[in-house]
């Protein structure tokens, strides 16, 4: 009861049910909430000296709202209630001052009209923001939001937005902890000594290291590679490869050796490069096979045959209707000018129209390939593997 008293003391003349100013009554002062920009509520005057000191617990429009009553008091101030009354200046304690007898305080200031997208009121203020390690800040609300960061400075020294010890990396103005190689990680910069795997999300060594017993990356030589966290010697083309492919030179596939895949040859001990076929050669099924001339031999496919001639029993041979061979084409008159080859003797095989020699042991075709693989032994039907010889202790093409 006194407090209404009160009010109607500040009023002045002026009645309760005047213009109200937001949901208190006239001519008292709404206290604004800053998170819902909208006037407090409230149930007794505790709430409202806690959120903000002279304000108390008003009926107002549509329900019970934190007000400051002016009374007396200069522009931009509220009177101090004690006791349900205003306070006078006996014992009107700083931050409070007297003003025309009455103890007053200063009233919640009028929200600035700042820029949302390039500032931040500050002590009713526009403030500009700013980013982390950028710019002079007064506030931690100029720091960006949710970024963890903190302004290191005050009203009367400004400083910068800075990331707290705890999590001292910047990425993309959010701070962030320092991680240990298997430590969960969101960017590499977190990551001491290694990178941030992008599908296991954390820190892992970088390419072609090993982590120690310590937990420590550990560079493999330029002549190895990390397989299992073991640093393996790399193999040419030709070498076996006992630990798998990763051990081969890049394209390549591993079969026991490090070979160039179908299709592909070697060009040199580290490279596979798209087979291209000479010029008595053809390429059936990505390999490069001999051309034969009619009564050649030994032919896999229909391709190999020229001169009219198809690949029956192993060998290019004229139908019956051009029985014959002139100038390596078939025909049914005319002088014959090539005939099949003779027979290969002794320790060697026919191979298209040539007689090549085999191991000493009858088994495979004596042609080395450790350095080229299956790939060096695909012009040579039906010796086409590349595999080990014991007689010979070395790697020579194979059926």
């Amino acid at each position: 009861m006194r407090l209404m008293q009160a009010l109607c003391l500040v009023v002045l003349g002026f009645s309760l049910s005047a213009a109200l100013t937001g949901k208190c009554p006239s001519p008292m002062m709404d206290l604004i909430d800053t998170a819902t920009k909208m006037t407090m509520t409230c149930t007794d005057d505790a709430e409202c000296e806690a959120a903000f000191p002279g304000y108390v617990c008003a009926p107002g429009t549509g329900g019970s709202f934190c007000c400051g009553a002016p009374g007396s008091c200069n522009a931009n101030f509220v009177a101090i209630f004690e006791d349900d009354d205003f306070k006078d200046c006996t014992d009107c304690a700083a931050p409070a001052e007297c003003q025309n007898e009455m103890c007053c305080t200063a009233a919640q200031p009028a929200e600035a009209d700042c820029d949302a997208a390039t500032e931040v009121e500050v002590a009713g203020e526009c403030q500009p923001k700013v980013d982390i390690d950028a710019g002079a800040c007064m506030d931690n609300a100029q720091c960006p939001p949710g970024s963890g960061a903190t302004c290191s400075g005050d009203m009367a020294a400004p400083g910068t937005c800075k990331c707290p010890d705890a999590m001292p990396v910047k990425v993309n103005d959010i701070c962030m902890a320092k991680a240990t190689i298997g430590d969960p990680c969101l960017d590499t910069a977190q990551c001491e000594g290694g990178t941030c795997s992008p599908t296991t999300k954390k820190c892992e060594c970088p390419p072609n290291n090993i982590k120690d017993a310590a937990g420590a990356c550990v560079a493999c030589a330029a002549t190895e590679v990390p397989i299992n966290n073991v640093c393996e010697k790399m193999k040419n083309l030709g070498e076996t490869c006992p630990k798998g492919v990763a051990q081969c030179p890049a394209g390549a596939t591993c079969n026991r050796f490090c070979l160039c895949p179908a299709g592909f040859q070697a060009n040199g001990p580290k490279e596979c490069i798209i087979a291209t076929c000479n010029t008595n050669e053809v390429k059936v099924n990505d390999q490069c096979l001999p051309v034969l001339s009619p009564n050649g031999f030994l032919c896999y496919y229909q391709e190999q045959c020229s001169g009219g001639s198809t690949c029956v029993d192993f060998m290019c041979t004229c139908p019956a209707a051009a029985p014959t061979v002139v100038n390596n084409a078939c025909t049914g008159t005319g002088v014959v000018t090539s005939t099949a080859a003779p027979m290969c003797t002794g320790n060697t095989v026919r191979i298209g129209t040539q007689c090549m020699a085999k191991t000493t042991d009858g088994a495979c075709l004596n042609v080395n390939c450790l350095l080229t693989g299956n790939a060096g032994c695909a012009n040579y039907p039906p010796y086409q593997k590349c595999g080990y010889n014991a007689a010979e202790r070395n790697y020579f093409c194979c059926p």
